[in-house]
């Protein structure tokens, strides 16, 4: 029975990339990702910094 739904559970995520890709256009995802990215290193910087302080 889990191979059943391990198929629903991948196509439930093909599903919704589908639904992103016709409402999200591509340059959209691709800055979305680079601010993603952007504000990641700037946590763990920060992060850092705290710890250098700390320790």
């Amino acid at each position: 029975m889990s191979g059943g739904s391990s198929q629903t559970t991948c196509g439930a995520a093909s599903y919704v990339e589908a639904i992103r890709d016709a409402c999200v256009s591509k340059h959209t995802r691709v800055k979305y990702k680079g601010s993603m990215n952007g504000i990641k290193r700037w946590i763990v910087e920060d992060l850092s910094k705290e710890d250098e302080s700390t320790g």
